[in-house]
């Protein structure tokens, strides 16, 4: 970095021998007219004085910048930046959410039923799929699992997906078609890339392709992902307490008779799934 102060040192060192210099060429030339070399000191005086005054400025300007480069970081206002906490979600409040055409899996005279809104490029909704076996061991008789789709607006194979669970089902391989998008080899991250993937797993569970393709084309698969995806939207717009907060449009969503669980582990479903058979 250029140092200021040195080089208008080299300036003033170079302009006193330079006068020097003429000093001595004058002293020397004993034919030429003496030389008055008043004036010449007075400027030599002024402009050492000027010298000075813009080096005291630069040493004050170093100082300042000494100061700013070696001050410690400003505190953030972390209570500015902090996000409100969200209010959890009433464990007691029970919606209604109508079955439907939606598919499921467990005792169909249950007395309980978790319905659960996933999305197939989801890998959150591919961890619950373990959750949901664990729960289904536990209780073979008291609990079914209802599934309806939630396709994400960013998940653009996500809806293609549900469509060939929902079309699957028509050969009574919804269930088979649902395990395997979500199977432990994470076959749903290859929607990302290949839409048509599940034509794949169905020639690999034994199903009729040249009909699933058929049944693809029927416009009520799409009309039933709709219809599942707005109930989910509907209790986004319902209750909120000073409390408890109204329904998180989030997936995967799950609801144990209608009730909301505060975590998605199996002691926090049972807590529900018991409080719900001793009714």
């Amino acid at each position: 970095m250029l140092d200021i102060k040195k080089c208008f040192s080299v300036l003033v060192l170079g302009t006193m021998i330079l006068m020097t210099s003429c000093m001595d060429v004058s002293s020397n030339d004993t034919d030429a007219d003496p030389v008055d070399l008043g004036p010449l000191l007075a400027k030599q005086e002024l402009f050492e004085k000027k010298l000075n005054q813009i080096v005291k400025k630069i040493d004050d300007l170093q100082v300042s910048v000494k100061k700013i480069n070696t001050a410690p970081p400003a505190k953030a206002d972390n209570k500015k930046n902090e996000r409100p906490k969200r209010k959890p979600a009433d464990p007691n409040y029970a919606h209604n959410i109508p079955q439907g055409n939606s598919y499921f899996k467990g005792n169909p005279n249950a007395k309980v039923t978790i319905t659960e809104f996933f999305d197939f490029q989801w890998p959150y909704c591919a961890k619950s799929v373990s959750l949901i076996e664990e729960i289904l061991a536990k209780y073979p008789n008291d609990v079914k699992v209802v599934f309806k789709n939630f396709p994400l607006g960013s998940h653009k194979q996500a809806r293609k997906a549900g469509k060939y669970a929902l079309a699957a089902g028509r050969q009574d391989k919804f269930k088979q078609m649902y395990m395997a998008l979500f199977d432990e080899k994470d076959t749903w991250r290859g929607l990302r890339s290949n839409e048509d993937l599940p034509l794949q797993l169905a020639g690999e569970l034994g199903m009729d392709v040249g009909r699933l393709k058929e049944d693809m084309n029927d416009p009520s698969l799409d009309a039933q992902i709709d219809e599942e995806y707005n109930q989910l939207r509907a209790l986004g717009n319902s209750y909120e307490t000073d409390q408890y907060a109204g329904v998180r449009l989030a997936v995967p969503k799950f609801f144990v008779n209608g009730r909301e669980p505060t975590g998605r582990t199996l002691a926090a479903f049972s807590q529900i799934i018991d409080e719900e058979l001793k009714k």
